[in-house]
């Protein structure tokens, strides 16, 4: 199972590399900005940059654990993880439903409801810390408080981006 495991990082993180080198390539067909000192090949270059030193980083970790497996035969990590398709699953469908649901219910509701749900299906497969889900509790329902009203007051007010609000 670890030895899949390995192999599947090996080559997601070969792919991420490609993805990221024709990111860079295609970056620079961009125009030259006219008014702007950035450009609009700014943020796709900097992403480049960082999905490319990500997937060197996955890319050397898969290689230094496969290193370590072949030297040991055994497999100390075997029957220890927890599946986790289930959690990985709901929280891709609840994003999808959240961006479905944000222009009827406005930007505040919907993200302090996702950021909310999204904390208890994360919290609900925490193995750490068993005895702490209340403080956990508490600072799911802090994050998602500052960042539906918080992001609200920074987008409207200084970013001036208008963000679908509740209508009854």
């Amino acid at each position: 199972m670890e030895n899949k495991k390995l192999f599947t990082d090996l080559i997601t993180s070969l792919v991420l590399l490609l993805f990221a080198g024709t990111m860079l390539r295609e970056v620079h067909k961009l125009p030259l900005p006219s008014f702007d000192q950035l450009g609009a090949g700014f943020v796709p270059e900097l992403i480049s940059y960082i999905l490319l030193l990500l997937s060197l980083l996955l890319l050397g970790r898969s290689l230094f654990r496969l290193k370590q497996h072949s030297r040991s035969n055994t497999d100390p990590a075997a029957g220890t993880t927890k599946p986790l398709f289930l959690p990985a699953s709901a929280c891709v469908v609840l994003t999808f439903l959240y961006i479905l649901v944000m222009p009827s219910l406005g930007y505040t509701i919907s993200t302090f409801v996702f950021i909310n749900l999204l904390g208890l299906i994360l919290l609900k497969h925490e193995t750490r810390g068993e005895g702490k889900k209340c403080l956990y509790l508490a600072i799911i329902l802090l994050i998602s408080l500052v960042f539906a009203f918080g992001g609200y007051y920074l987008f409207t007010h200084f970013l001036a981006v208008d963000l679908p609000v509740f209508k009854l």
